[in-house]
């Protein structure tokens, strides 16, 4: 018994490991830790909390749900003294004060404290380091970027205006055409662009979105404000101020 005893022992110092998990391959120092594994990749949950109802299969993890129960918080921050209730919890609150940011992605290298993070962070991989702004795609990362320079590579072949963005020269064309697309439900007046086809509606409703400063008087149209500011000030045709 005590040469069994003796044999059993060395194990820990030799990490040899004789018992394997037929399931995934992983093995063990003990057979009592092999089939305390074993319940991961069993269908059987036969460890009930009496409170919730909610089953287990391992009494570790019985225990552990447990707290949120009893209100036991045993993982103690050594630094800010806040308690916690799980020690995967209290982990994650430990990186608050060493910095640690395990979490890194493979795509841009930005570093995060908690995997949530990542997983977040991978639906919108790309980055732009001016705005922060994130995206799915490199490509309209690429687009984004002409945002915030001055780069105009698409140009009109009636013209030569510029745009930085593709899509935006077809609705432009219709400037140079008789196309007129969009028109009004009430009295069928047509219109080159949307946006003037909404100011248009203004028209056939109450809508006053535009207010003076000085009166309150309310007006559809933006530019009818100018006008009126005349009436109490002189306005600058040159820098619109009123003087």
């Amino acid at each position: 018994i005590v040469s069994s005893r003796c044999s059993t022992h060395m194990k820990t110092h030799t990490g040899e490991k004789h018992h394997r998990c037929d399931v995934c391959g992983k093995s063990f120092l003990w057979k009592g830790n092999l089939n305390f594994h074993m319940q991961v990749h069993a269908e059987e949950r036969p460890f009930g909390c009496s409170f919730c109802g909610k089953r287990f299969k391992r009494k570790y993890d019985l225990k552990s749900h447990m707290v949120v129960h009893t209100g036991e918080k045993p993982f103690s921050c050594d630094v800010c003294g806040k308690r916690f209730n799980r020690k995967g919890i209290f982990n994650m609150h430990m990186r608050v004060h060493t910095g640690e940011k395990p979490f890194s992605c493979d795509v841009c290298g930005k570093i995060f404290e908690l995997k949530a993070g990542l997983k977040k962070h991978m639906t919108r991989p790309f980055s732009c380091d001016v705005c922060g702004k994130n995206f799915k795609l490199k490509g309209i990362l690429t687009i984004h970027m002409k945002v915030h320079t001055e780069e105009k590579p698409f140009s009109c072949d009636v013209c030569g205006k510029t745009f930085k963005l593709k899509k935006n020269i077809k609705p432009h064309m219709k400037v140079h055409t008789e196309e007129k697309p969009f028109s009004c439900d009430v009295c069928g007046k047509t219109f080159k662009e949307k946006g003037i086809l909404k100011i248009h509606m203004k028209v056939h409703t109450e809508e006053k979105p535009f207010s003076c400063d000085v009166c309150g008087k309310t007006f559809k149209l933006k530019k009818s404000i100018k006008p009126h500011m005349r009436e109490h000030y002189v306005v600058c045709d040159f820098c619109e101020t009123a003087i």
